[in-house]
């Protein structure tokens, strides 16, 4: 019937659990035979007044194929009509947690690199159909939303917070690259923020997104996630994370009747040859004063290369893609090096990164 009931032991009988009225829970949809779509890893759900809901429920909510597969469908629907807008969210403690390392780790024993990058490919398509759906996409985090959740967030049209969110792109832990439009997502918010042909000076946007990027920064909230920019200025916060669900609904609707237009694809200044010079001279600075290891060292590198777009002249205007390019690349070539391996098992085995 919708209401949750809890067994009060003084009046030895059961009790409805007080609720807020605003809130929408999931499960209650699916009683009420409100599941448009379903497979092992999310379900998508009908949310009523035309907005559907996508639901992760893999462990810890770690994004799959199954995860993708579904956000690919939510976004078909919604272009063709279907359905006016998608949230992105669910009742689980944690948004997500990331891609499913382990995943990659089997791919990488058996030397599948097509399949790797077939597998970054679709997280990557997956994304950018989520920025560029026809209708609002909204993202409602709460709880930890890092690597691959975090750029799930990114690429929303807008945001949904909950205020105790904690963000990141935490990828160079296990030895990898933001590969999930993460590196670009930042690019974007930071150089491509200046006017168009405005010439300015890259180097300290540059430097910003290598360090929260490279000291795999995680925010303690979700105002601090605006401070670093996993999180647009204009995305809204929720206190309650009851009505989190409901407060994402209503921002789809609001967009959908204020006429919502998705964003027109825009190139991206990066820094080129110059600023991976520069960050080339601060990465061997801090390694030669001890707080890089041997890996690391690499790792920045390879991170410095994507943030600055390769080796351009300064000021060279990139594609969205040719962003996500050099991020696919990076991340099936790391997954070739035993270092990355090392501390992907690391990870699982003992779950904390290993500093090899």
């Amino acid at each position: 019937d919708g209401v949750r009931y809890f067994w009060d032991a003084a009046s030895a009988e059961y009790r409805p659990v007080p609720t807020d009225p605003r809130a929408i829970y999931l499960p209650f949809l699916a009683d009420r035979n409100r599941v448009i779509s379903r497979n092992e890893g999310a379900t998508l759900y009908d949310m009523g007044d035309g907005v559907g809901c996508v639901e992760f429920h893999t462990k810890m909510n770690s994004i799959d194929a199954q995860i993708i597969g579904m956000l690919d469908e939510a976004c078909e629907r919604v272009n063709a009509g279907e359905l006016a807008g998608l949230v992105v969210g669910s009742e689980a403690p944690n948004f997500s947690v990331g891609a499913n390392v382990g995943l990659v780790a089997m791919l990488a024993m058996n030397q599948d690199w097509a399949g790797i990058e077939a597998a970054v490919r679709g997280i990557q398509d997956a994304h950018m159909k989520m920025k560029y759906c026809t209708g609002p996409v909204v993202v409602a985090p709460r709880g930890m939303a890092l690597g691959g959740g975090c750029e799930c967030v990114m690429h929303g049209a807008a945001v949904r917070a909950a205020a105790e969110s904690y963000m990141g792109l935490v990828e160079l832990g296990v030895g990898l690259v933001p590969a999930g439009g993460g590196c670009k997502e930042m690019a974007l918010r930071h150089y491509g923020s200046l006017p168009h042909g405005v010439k300015a000076d890259l180097f300290p946007f540059m430097e910003k997104v290598f360090t929260t990027i490279g000291m795999a920064k995680v925010s303690t909230s979700a105002e601090e996630a605006r401070q670093y920019g996993f999180i647009k200025p204009a995305d809204k916060l929720s206190l309650n994370p009851e009505t989190l669900l409901a407060d994402a609904k209503a921002d789809v609707l609001a967009m959908v009747s204020t006429g919502y237009r998705p964003p027109l694809a825009r190139k991206i200044p990066v820094p080129g040859s110059g600023g991976i010079a520069a960050l080339r001279i601060a990465i061997h600075t801090m390694k030669m004063g001890g707080y890089l290891t041997e890996y690391d060292h690499v790792l920045g590198q390879r991170l410095a290369y994507i943030i600055c777009g390769g080796d351009v002249p300064a000021g060279t205007e990139l594609t969205e893609q040719q962003l996500l390019d050099l991020e696919r690349e990076a991340f099936v070539s790391l997954c070739g090096d035993q270092r990355t391996m090392d501390r992907i098992m690391h990870m699982l085995e003992k779950g904390k990164p290993l500093r090899n």
